[in-house]
C-alpha cells in the first residue's frame, strides 16, 4: 500500500498558487521532514531512557531534533516565501507552512510512538511465546536412559513437572519416572 501526500501540495498550490504562477509547493517536503523529525526524536529519547538518562534531557533533546527540523523546513519554503509579493501573503504563507509542520509532526510523533510500543509488544510477545511456552516438541527437554537388571533399557523424556518441582518422565516402552 502506498500512501500518498500529494494532496497537502495540491491543497497548497489551491491557497497560494494564485498569489505566484511560479509556486512550487512544499507541503508534502514538510510532511516528510516532521516524519524524520519524529523518528529521530522517538528513537534518542527511547534509547535516552534505555540508559537511564534523566527525564528533564528528554524534552530538552525533543524540543531541539523539532527545532532544527523546523530549520530544514524554514530552508526549504524560503524561496517559496520570498516569491511571495505581498506581505500578508507571505505571513499567511508562513502561519500555513509552520502550520503544517506542527500538525504533521504530532500526527508522526504519535504514529512512530505506536509502532515503536507495537513492536516491542510483539517482541517479547515472542520470546514468552517461544521460549516460555517452548514450540511443543521434544526438543530442550532432558533425557536419559535406564538400563535395568535383565539387560534391557529404556528412553526416558521430560514429560512434565510438578507443584512441588518434582520432575515426571516417560519412557519409550511406557514406564514412569519420578525426580
Amino acid at each position: 500500500m502506498k500512501i500518498s501526500l500529494n494532496f497537502l501540495d495540491r491543497w497548497e498550490y489551491a491557497i497560494f498558487g494564485k498569489y505566484n504562477n511560479a509556486h512550487v509547493p512544499v507541503s508534502k517536503t514538510t510532511a516528510k521532514y516532521s516524519l524524520g523529525a519524529a523518528v529521530v526524536a522517538i528513537l534518542v529519547v527511547f534509547v535516552m531512557q534505555i540508559f537511564n538518562v534523566g527525564e528533564e534531557y528528554a524534552g530538552a533533546i525533543l524540543g531541539v531534533i523539532g527545532g532544527l527540523g523546523l530549520l530544514l523546513v524554514g530552508r526549504k519554503a524560503y524561496k517559496q516565501l520570498a516569491l511571495l509579493a505581498s506581505t500578508g501573503s507571505k505571513i499567511g504563507y508562513a502561519a500555513y507552512v509552520l502550520a503544517v509542520f506542527a500538525i504533521t509532526l504530532f500526527v508522526s510523533f504519535y504514529l512512530v510512538l505506536w509502532t515503536l510500543i507495537i513492536a516491542i509488544v510483539l517482541v517479547v510477545a515472542y520470546f514468552i511465546l517461544v521460549y516460555g511456552f517452548g514450540d511443543g516438541n521434544s526438543s530442550g527437554k532432558k533425557r536419559f536412559r535406564k538400563h535395568y537388571s535383565d539387560g534391557t533399557s529404556e528412553d526416558f523424556e521430560e514429560d512434565g513437572r510438578g507443584i512441588l518441582g518434582e520432575t515426571y518422565y516417560k519412557g519409550n516402552r511406557g514406564g514412569t519416572h519420578t525426580e
